[in-house]
């Protein structure tokens, strides 16, 4: 993965900031639910980036 940082926005208001590791320890199905969602924004050198970029393979 090619991201510093993943911001989780739960629907109740939490926030959760995730590794890469944390990320990749989300069960896939709700990793793919939290992208369709758009649940999840990711960062990069605390950059804004797209989340194809993202979850691409370094």
């Amino acid at each position: 993965m090619n991201f510093d940082v993943a911001t989780i926005t739960y629907p109740d208001g939490r926030i959760a900031k995730l590794t890469p590791a944390e990320f990749a320890a989300i069960p896939l199905g709700q990793r793919i639910e939290l992208l369709t969602a758009s649940r999840i924004k990711f960062e990069k050198d605390k950059q804004p980036m797209s989340p194809l970029l993202a979850l691409k393979r370094q």
